[in-house]
């Protein structure tokens, strides 16, 4: 099909424009069906108030293997919940630790499902599957399923498409931050924005939101054990690694990379999906959340110790 230059935007805003409209119909339906009363539904998109049920049944039926903490709050005033599931559990982590998180950008609700279901798989079939029981014997799982409890329950009651937290910013009309670019490390760089009104506002500083905050300190106060983080956000079939402020490597891209193309391949060999991998800068656009995880955790990027600290996301 060719299609004039004339016509090409009319034609983007009806089949894509359009297509996206149609599914967020539907998804409005669903969510009139849907109520605090149905239960957490492993086959659906699920409500904050579901999410949070779902959470404290699983620590009160398994209570041997997962313990719920709440991190903080956010401005809204909900809680901040890290999961904490592996053998013998205590009150503190003391095996390495696996960390993974979603939902820090409100309207990808399928990252928060995508944890969920890992969490539900791993708490409930740790006897039953192999691996599932030599990973939750060995090491300490810490999901935090929702980062952006807020901007969350707003794209179920209002904007569908919301992305930020719900915070309101000093001398603006408009409301929010986004929490991927609130982290201090590189914070103001490439891909962010200093316009309140922008999908992208970083904040007025770094960690100026309660929401970063509590990610910050849960990590400073375990970061000598965590081993692998993992963040989910959609969409797009990427699985990506540092750095995202810069076409610069970190000193050990070669064994990221290598670990890269092991999950796609396996990712491919199970359910026959295609996944790109490789550095956040040059896969998909500048970021920068990923390095201050590394930089905090690990310790030992590239000139870390001889150089100040700096400002970043």
């Amino acid at each position: 099909t060719t299609i004039y230059p004339a016509s090409r935007k009319q034609w983007y805003q009806r089949r894509v424009r359009g297509d996206v409209e149609e599914i967020i119909k539907r998804h409005d339906v669903s969510r009139l069906k849907r109520n605090s009363e149905d239960g957490y539904d492993y086959t659906k998109f699920n409500t904050f108030e579901n999410i949070e049920k779902e959470l404290h049944i699983i620590v009160e039926e398994y209570s041997d293997i997962a313990r719920l903490d709440v991190m903080g709050t956010t401005h809204e005033g909900r809680n901040m919940y890290a999961l904490r599931v592996t053998r013998d559990i205590g009150p503190e982590p003391t095996k390495p630790i696996v960390l993974i998180d979603a939902g820090i950008h409100a309207r990808e609700w399928v990252s928060i499902s995508t944890i969920m279901y890992i969490i539900n798989q791993v708490v409930r079939n740790p006897d039953d599957d192999s691996l599932i029981k030599a990973f939750v014997d060995s090491y300490d799982f810490v999901f935090m399923p929702v980062l952006n409890p807020d901007g969350y329950v707003y794209t179920w009651t209002t904007d569908r498409l919301w992305r930020k937290n719900r915070a309101p910013n000093n001398n603006s009309r408009c409301i929010g931050v986004d929490l991927n670019r609130n982290w201090d490390y590189k914070w103001g760089g490439k891909g962010t924005s200093g316009n309140p009104c922008d999908i992208d506002f970083r904040g007025y500083s770094a960690f100026s939101e309660k929401e970063t905050i509590a990610v910050r300190n849960w990590v400073d106060k375990q970061k000598s054990k965590v081993v692998l983080y993992i963040n989910f956000h959609a969409y797009g079939q990427l699985w990506m690694t540092p750095y995202g402020y810069s076409t610069d490597t970190p000193s050990n891209e070669k064994e990221m990379l290598a670990y890269s193309r092991i999950a796609v391949n396996a990712i491919r060999k199970v359910r026959g999906t295609s996944y790109e991998y490789g550095p956040v800068y040059t896969t998909i656009y500048p970021a920068s959340r990923k390095q201050w995880y590394q930089r905090r955790v690990r310790g030992d990027l590239e000139g870390d110790r001889a150089a100040p600290s700096q400002a970043g996301n």
